[in-house]
């Protein structure tokens, strides 16, 4: 009776599969950095509602979402979750819609004040 040997490992395989998952979790890395980078040219100060709907592309106004956010957050309650980025980015959206010429820094101050209602609501 002969007994089959377990197929030889190649150390080239291990080592490709140890590569994939290090460019993995990098690439991970990266884009969590990345979604908070701003790439918008101009000061968001001088931002009007129509550039945010017209103009910004979706990543351009997450980052800028999640700026008024922080700013207007301070250093209370910690870093906000995603789920809160992206209902703060949603109202924005809303307010920016029907907002035309109105400056996209005035209507975060608003849209904040209803973000921290609700949040206080839930509590």
């Amino acid at each position: 009776m002969h007994i089959a040997s377990p197929p030889a490992r190649s150390p080239g395989l291990l080592v490709a599969v140890g590569l994939l998952a290090a460019l993995l979790v990098a690439c991970q890395a990266d884009t969590d950095v990345h979604r908070f980078t701003q790439t918008w040219e101009e000061p968001l100060e001088e931002t009007s509602c129509q550039q945010w709907a017209d103009d910004m592309t979706g990543s351009q106004r997450y980052a800028a979402s999640a700026e008024f956010l922080l700013d207007s957050r301070g250093d209370q309650s910690g870093f906000p979750s995603d789920g809160q980025f992206a209902y703060f980015l949603s109202r924005m959206d809303v307010a920016c819609a029907d907002a035309g010429v109105a400056l996209v820094s005035d209507t975060a101050s608003r849209t904040f004040a209803e973000f921290e209602t609700r949040l206080t609501s839930n509590e």
